[in-house]
């Protein structure tokens, strides 16, 4: 669980956009992925769930090389199975129910997988699942 807060790593974002960093992704001009704090009214904190989606299906460059005519390159292993979207989705359903009933209360939001315009990264790190190689990040 981490508290929601407008954490230190964002207070370089804005100079970050303004440098172009961010290419054509308008969507992480989005306020909320500098503060946090304006996802929800009241969201004081937040639950972080690692999993880690390695599959068993072969490596991009694996399975071209079985046909040397194909076209080929190397599709991330996350892109490479079903999308990670509905398997973290599942998942958090799944986490959702189990701490209905064991707390017997709802849940004031949803789970969502990837679709809040938050830093992710960020909220892991303060969660205690992971660091962040380079600041600013998005």
């Amino acid at each position: 669980m981490v508290r929601v807060e407008a954490f230190p790593e964002l207070a370089h974002f804005e100079e970050w956009l303004a440098r172009g960093y961010a290419g054509e992704m308008r969507y992480l001009e989005d306020p909320r992925r500098r503060n946090p704090v304006l996802i929800q009214e009241n969201l004081r904190t937040r639950l972080s769930a690692p999993l880690n989606y390695n599959t068993d299906l072969p490596y991009s460059v694996d399975a071209a090389a079985a046909s040397s005519s194909a076209p080929r390159g190397w599709i991330s292993r996350y892109a490479w199975g079903r999308d990670y979207h509905e398997v973290v989705w599942e998942k958090l359903d799944a986490l959702a129910a189990s701490l209905r009933d064991k707390f017997r209360s709802r849940l004031p939001r949803a789970p969502s997988p990837t679709l809040e315009p938050v830093t992710e990264r960020i909220f892991a790190k303060h969660a205690g699942l992971g660091w962040l190689a380079k600041i600013p990040c998005c």
